[in-house]
């Protein structure tokens, strides 16, 4: 531009911004006029001559980051951003000025487009029914939506910053801007509980979750979701109050089992040696009916001695921690055999182990796992009137799953609807002298087995087509070859 502030040449990318003839300079000269194939306006309004930073240069004033809307015949606009200087002759008199035009268009389309999507976001945040946090690349949280400054009553610039840990209840404020902290620093999502304090000064449960913001592939911060877990955190450690509670009365429960049993047992000697003095030294003057109920008198403590050397039983596998160790599953129905040698013999029963079976190794307690498998296969033969009585053991392997140790008996079954009580201590399905009697504590002791090795037992059953119990156990972890 000239001292009278008329345009006098531009390069081609000026002559270009401004749709004139890019191949005449000359189509630079001129003034401004309703001749022009635009008008230039700023924030949506025309400029006068006398505001365009051209003008303004050339009369001395020096312009930096003007930016102008240049709004053509057409209907386009474009964002033209404008920086001038004056320009001086020899005798330091304005000469005219000099400028730089940069075409943002396209910068100022994308900045309004990421503004219009944060207020859109803004908008939906503040709707959300749950509390919304951002934070920057350092940390620093930039923004919670209406939901949280309404949870916690404070202002937006109240809880920018750090200013949001003041709500957070002092026995955990440390141990959770650490934990934010440090997964800020990896980069890594994060879920964490803590206590925040509400606009009514209660303290709630909530739960956190941070995940990190990136665009493209630049992490520009975090973004993060809270939910109230109060009542469902509040139910949790009822719940776990209320277990440690059974727990410590179930173990009361079972070490006055064991003391009464044990004590129990010493009266009960007496009784039964009494009955046999009478027996033998007032046999003859006791008669028929004395004798008979002297016989009733030693039955009645025989089988006391049996309730009470089985309650000791279930109260010692329930109280004593499993020593474990690997068992090859071979070595562990084999023992079983051997201790039941002279019972399968006489029944002429067949005891067999699944070819898949024998080489597995258990991680168990070798002597209560042995009991277990001869409970289950005593009963195999007990409750089984198959003139060839037949006891298969196996294993049931599935991926991240407890191994299942079975026994398979082809016996009188047991009815669906009976089974639930099956493993109830001193519940027996049959008559007391039914199939030799017995005190009903068998199946109770496995289920207590293989609940101390973590595990459960369940059983598979139809009447008159035999049993299958199932009892889970851990796989013994494998030791890696060593190579080289």
């Amino acid at each position: 531009h000239d001292a009278q502030a008329r345009r006098v040449t531009g390069n081609a990318e000026a002559l270009h911004m401004l749709r004139l003839d890019t191949s005449d300079t000359s189509a630079a000269v001129g003034r401004g006029g309703p001749d022009e194939p635009f008008e230039i306006c700023r924030a949506g309004a025309p400029v006068a001559t006398a505001s365009l930073p051209m003008v303004r240069a050339s009369h001395g004033q020096e312009v930096r980051g003007d930016d102008l809307e240049v709004k053509f015949k057409d209907g386009s606009t474009s964002v033209l951003r404008v920086s001038a200087i004056p320009l001086h002759d020899e005798q330091a008199n304005a000469a005219g000025a000099v400028g730089v035009v940069v075409d943002i268009t396209e910068r100022r389309r994308a900045e309004e487009a990421i503004k219009e999507s944060e207020d859109r976001f803004r908008v939906m945040g503040d709707h959300a029914p749950v509390l919304l946090w951002l934070s920057d690349t350092t940390k620093k949280c930039i923004w919670f939506n209406r939901a949280w400054l309404d949870f916690v009553g404070r202002a937006m610039q109240q809880e920018q910053g750090y200013g949001w840990t003041e709500g957070i209840h002092p026995d955990d404020r440390r141990r959770c801007v650490e934990f934010y902290e440090s997964h800020f620093e990896r980069r890594e999502a994060f879920r964490m509980k803590y206590r925040l304090r509400r606009h009514d000064g209660e303290y709630r449960w909530l739960l956190d979750h941070g995940v990190p913001l990136r665009q493209g592939d630049d992490f520009i911060g975090y973004i993060g979701s809270c939910v109230d877990i109060t009542d469902l955190e509040l139910s949790r450690r009822g719940i776990e109050t209320y277990v440690k509670e059974l727990e410590r009365i179930n173990r009361e429960l079972e070490d006055f089992a064991h003391i009464a049993a044990h004590d129990l047992k010493e009266p009960l000697r007496g009784v039964r040696l009494i009955a046999s003095f009478l027996e033998e030294d007032f046999a003859s003057t006791l008669g028929p009916e004395g004798a008979a109920r002297i016989k009733t008198l030693q039955e009645l403590c025989e089988r006391s001695q049996l309730l009470l050397d089985s309650l000791m039983e279930v109260a010692q596998v329930s109280r004593a921690e499993p020593s474990l160790e690997d068992c090859r599953v071979g070595d562990l129905v084999g023992e079983a055999i051997h201790m039941l040698s002279a019972r399968i013999r006489e029944s002429g029963a067949g005891v067999t182990v699944a070819a898949d079976a024998g080489d597995v190794t258990l991680l168990c307690d070798r002597r209560r796992t042995v009991q277990a498998l001869m409970n289950l296969i005593s009963n195999g033969i007990k409750y089984n009137e198959s003139p060839i009585k037949r006891i298969e053991i196996g294993i049931t392997r599935q991926a991240d799953a407890p191994v299942s140790l079975w026994v398979r008996d082809n016996g009188i079954g047991i009815a669906p609807d009976r089974a639930a009580g099956l493993f109830q201590l001193f519940r027996r399905l049959h008559a007391r002298d039914a199939y030799g009697g017995g005190a009903g504590a068998g199946l109770a002791i496995v289920k207590r087995i293989a609940e101390r090795h973590g595990g459960r037992v369940w059983v598979e059953s139809e009447p008159g087509k035999g049993s299958t119990f199932h009892m889970t156990l851990h796989a013994a972890p494998t030791v890696p070859e060593r190579v080289g």
